[in-house]
């Protein structure tokens, strides 16, 4: 286990976790949120390991986490409008978007859904581990599909310790909430979950115009 200053990842730690995902492990990350189990999901078979250490049920797509560089891969033309606007009020933070998605190449990330969950994160470790690696990682939270989150880190350790290939701790923080999630379709925004950005937040803003 790596303990980290979230605040100020040195690169030692940005390089080890780097060296771990490029070479198809799981690492549960601290982020601005809750602990996640972060993969390269641009590969298969580690997005697939992901469900696995979730018992996630395969049909159940999870989000990613993204930069710039990954969203122009995903996304070449650029954002939907509605998407783009949220994107540039709230992002980077903790508000994941959840959109279509017609590409070929990250087809699997979606279980079928056509749809693709987007979060541009604020946290600096994990901003610093997408600018080395360059692929999206996943942005599902360190616990058992289905449970309560977020696990307190012991329970983290309990369950994943054996199971991931590396654990960073960050200092402890008060209880934090997950992202909200947000799924934007042609008939307007549905809310799929509150969490750490208010829903009365982004419904003032979308009816600002």
């Amino acid at each position: 286990m790596l303990k980290v200053d979230r605040e100020n990842p040195s690169n030692q730690i940005l390089e080890r976790v780097s060296s771990v995902v490029k070479s198809g492990g799981v690492v549960v990350l601290p982020t601005e949120t809750v602990y996640g189990l972060v993969g390269d999901v641009s590969s298969a078979p580690v997005l697939e390991r992901i469900f696995e250490l979730k018992r996630r049920g395969a049909d159940k797509p999870i989000s990613i986490f993204v930069n710039r560089e990954v969203l122009i891969k995903l996304f070449p033309k650029g954002l939907p409008q509605v998407s783009r606007k949220l994107a540039d009020r709230f992002w980077p933070g903790p508000l994941t978007l959840i959109i279509p998605y017609e590409g070929r190449d990250f087809q699997h990330l979606t279980s079928g859904s056509r749809k693709i969950g987007l979060r541009f994160s604020a946290s600096r470790l994990i901003q610093g581990v997408l600018e080395k690696v360059k692929t999206p990682l996943s942005a599902t939270s360190a616990n058992l599909s289905g449970e309560k989150r977020p696990y307190p880190f012991e329970k983290i350790l309990q369950t994943f310790s054996s199971r991931v290939d590396l654990i960073v701790k960050a200092e402890e923080r008060q209880r934090e909430k997950a992202s909200t999630v947000l799924e934007v379709e042609a008939e307007g925004v549905r809310i799929i979950r509150e969490g750490a950005v208010p829903t009365k937040e982004i419904t003032d803003f979308l009816l600002e115009g």
